[in-house]
């Protein structure tokens, strides 16, 4: 055994060779790593940079695009919905002048411009120092054009006449507009009076209330503003971006190169494929070479090209918009503005791991053995206090942790002692206190019985002191019942007398209805508690669905008639002629609906309604069945819609117009009504609104012996 102990001491490694030797070699793998990965992936970062500063700037210029190009469109629209409006009069150059006036001082546009089909013409137009001009034509068919400068207000000053100012109506802004009577854009043009201002412009056709065409308006844009927005965008020192039209033309780009070129003296518009730029120049032959049409260029894609031996990256992205502009974005990033400071970061990670690892080496080697002895220490202080010696101390110097270390070790040590000692004392302590919140428990729950015995002996009580003076009435009424029955007549006829008897029976026997519905409101503080504890269940009877109905209206009748409120009573659809339920519970429920809707109104009627919402046929061993739905509708106060949670609580009334009742009860009824309608399967819902009256309903299903055909009051 001493043999195979010291074999397996032989093969553990020292704490100090197992720090410095993994640390050493996670150092070096970095270092390698970090550099082969760093030459490796110079040229992927570069393509991946280009790439995302491209897709970020297409995506910067697209969203410019379409907010600045949609302007005159925005702009075309306000002024013809103005002019429907009766808000702009375009025969009224007066104002319509200071009308587009007051525009250019809210949108960065270059001309906006009226002219109708007699040659007339309005137009303001931005000058080169922000101010504007006025142009106006006032008379059909005449060339001639008058200029007016403004102030700050937008009034007339100075004015000039131009005989030759031209015919509107010959300008591509209006012709295009003319002659496809729709909203156009115009092809890109130079101004007759500024040649070298390159514009486009949105033209809109008007037409006046007979649909006639009456004349063309637009607004133009000068696109050497696009320019000056793409110079704005930062992408790399020598990157170019530019905007081409489909048939090659150039329409914007960054840089100071101009738009144009002069040929013979005049002004031309710039084939990118002939650009003096060299970038654009090439950036657009390869394009074609690739794709041989810019039409072939559906959607964006990024290639490359050499131009004198350095590496550009080109992305082209195609632009619409819904009136026919089809432009395409370009973008050109050489290479070379992203390698040399790549490489040179390079060089300098590769020489900064290199010294990190000399320095790694040796401070690793000194740290370990730093480290390795006092952790030596505490483990062989650890031994002793797993074999039971809890007195053990130690003391160990070096770093600030390892002291904490230390000291937290023979704090340890001291607090196992001393939790020792004192386990048993916690014990009893623990027993003392269980004990008592026995004791508490045990008083808490003969209090609750307590309780509970003198609820059940109040409702006790309660129940016998209404119960002596009710028992006394209902006897009463029915010695007067059986003492009618026994009268013979002597001065009246016997029709007569049979129609007082039967009256008087009749009244009676409501007497005794209600005396009865009476004596099963003393229940409702019993039967409350019993639903509470679930005491309480349903018995079912066959009853007459007439008769049950009859004698529930003729309850509550008198107290309608009291009141002066027209009861009324609806049956829809093919009721029940016999059907079974519990007739006290049913009874009660609806009473009690009945009741509160005469109880809180001053007016106009209440109805009981009873529909037939579905029926079941019978099926082996069960009866045929049917769904009633029982409705109680008055035009009473109503209920505010945050009261109506709280009419369903025991003991609640609500409102001022509660107190102002001869007979506000107990507050159980509907408490009771909800709780039985329950045990029906079924729940009770309210609709109401303050002041315009309440309705109460709820759907039950019962068995049903016979469905009659219709049923009516």
């Amino acid at each position: 055994m001493a043999s195979i102990s010291t074999k397996k001491n032989s093969l553990k490694l020292p704490l100090r060779l197992i720090l410095i030797v993994p640390f050493i070699a996670q150092i070096f793998a970095a270092v390698g790593l970090t550099g082969y990965l760093s030459l490796r992936n110079g040229q992927k970062a570069v393509n991946n940079l280009a790439s995302q500063l491209r897709s970020d700037a297409t995506n910067n210029i697209d969203r410019h695009l379409d907010s600045y190009l949609s302007v005159p469109h925005k702009l075309n629209e306000i002024n013809l919905e103005a002019v429907r409006l009766g808000l702009l009069d375009l025969n009224d150059f007066q104002r319509s002048g200071h009308y587009f006036w007051q525009q250019m001082q809210q949108f960065d546009v270059g001309y906006i411009n009226y002219a109708s089909t007699a040659g007339e013409f309005i137009g303001v137009e931005r000058l080169e120092d922000n101010t504007f001009a006025i142009h106006e034509a006032l008379e059909p068919d005449i060339v001639g054009l008058t200029s007016y400068e403004t102030d700050s207000q937008g009034n007339r000053t100075t004015s000039e006449y131009d005989p030759e100012g031209g015919d509107a109506r010959e300008e591509g802004w209006y012709v295009d507009a003319a002659q496809s009577r729709r909203p156009v854009w115009s092809e890109i043009y130079q101004w007759q009076d500024e040649p070298e201002i390159l514009s486009i412009s949105s033209s809109y056709p008007v037409f006046n209330s007979q649909e006639q065409f009456i004349g063309v308006i637009g607004v133009d844009l000068i696109l050497s503003q696009i320019g000056d927005f793409l110079n704005q965008i930062e992408i790399s020192p020598n990157a170019k971006i530019f905007i081409i039209e489909q048939n090659g033309s150039l329409v914007a780009h960054s840089g100071t190169d101009l738009p144009y070129q002069i040929v013979e003296g005049e002004p031309q518009r710039i084939q990118t494929t002939s650009s003096p730029n060299p970038v654009v120049r090439a950036t657009s032959q390869h394009l074609l070479q690739k794709y041989q049409s810019f039409d072939n260029i559906k959607e964006a894609t990024q290639t490359e090209f050499l131009l004198n031996g350095d590496r550009h990256f080109v992305q082209v992205t195609p632009w619409q918009d819904e009136l026919g502009l089809d432009w395409l974005i370009a973008i050109t990033v050489p290479e070379s503005d992203f390698m040399a400071q790549i490489n040179d970061n390079t060089r300098t990670t590769i020489l900064l791991c290199l010294g990190a690892l000399g320095v790694a080496v040796v401070l690793g080697w000194y740290t370990s053995r730093w480290i390795a002895r006092p952790i030596y220490l505490l483990s062989e202080a650890s031994e002793a206090v797993a074999q039971g010696k809890l007195d053990r101390q130690v003391t160990v110097k070096g770093a600030k942790e390892i002291s904490v270390l230390s000291s937290s070790f023979n704090k340890m040590a001291q607090q196992l002692q001393s939790q020792f000692n004192s386990l048993e004392s916690v014990n009893e302590e623990l027993e003392i206190r269980v004990e008592e919140r026995t004791v508490e428990l045990k008083a808490a729950k003969e209090a609750a019985e307590v309780a509970n015995k003198a609820k059940d002996r109040f409702l006790a009580n309660i129940s016998h002191e209404l119960r002596t003076p009710l028992k006394g009435i209902l006897g009463y009424s029915q010695i007067l019942q059986r003492s009618i029955s026994k009268i013979e007549p002597d001065q009246i006829n016997n029709s007569e007398w049979e129609k007082i008897k039967y009256s008087q029976l009749h009244n009676l026997k409501i007497i005794e209805q209600g005396s009865n519905h009476l004596s099963s409101l003393i229940n409702d503080l019993l039967d409350f508690t019993k639903i509470k504890t679930n005491k309480i269940e349903l018995s079912l009877k066959k009853l007459n669905f007439d008769e049950f109905i009859n004698g529930i209206i003729g309850i509550v009748h008198m107290r309608a008639v009291e009141k002066d409120i027209d009861l009324e009573y609806q049956a829809l659809g093919n009721l029940p002629t016999y059907f079974w339920a519990d007739e006290k519970r049913l009874r009660q429920v609806l009473i009690n609906l009945l009741n509160n809707s005469i109880q809180f109104s001053d007016r106009g009627q209440v109805i009981l309604k009873a529909s037939a919402i579905a029926y079941f046929p019978a099926k082996s061993n069960y009866m045929a069945q049917q769904t009633i739905r029982f409705e109680v509708k008055d035009t009473g106060i109503g209920i505010a819609s945050d009261e109506i949670e709280k009419i369903f609580q025991p003991f609640e009334q609500l409102g001022d117009r509660a107190k102002q009742q001869d007979e506000i009860g107990l507050g159980l009824g509907l408490a009771i009504s909800k709780q039985i309608i329950q045990l029906m399967n079924s729940k009770l819902k309210v609709k109401s609104k303050l002041h315009e009256g309440s309705t109460f309903y709820f759907d039950a299903t019962f068995p049903v012996t016979e469905v009659a055909v219709n049923h009516r009051r």
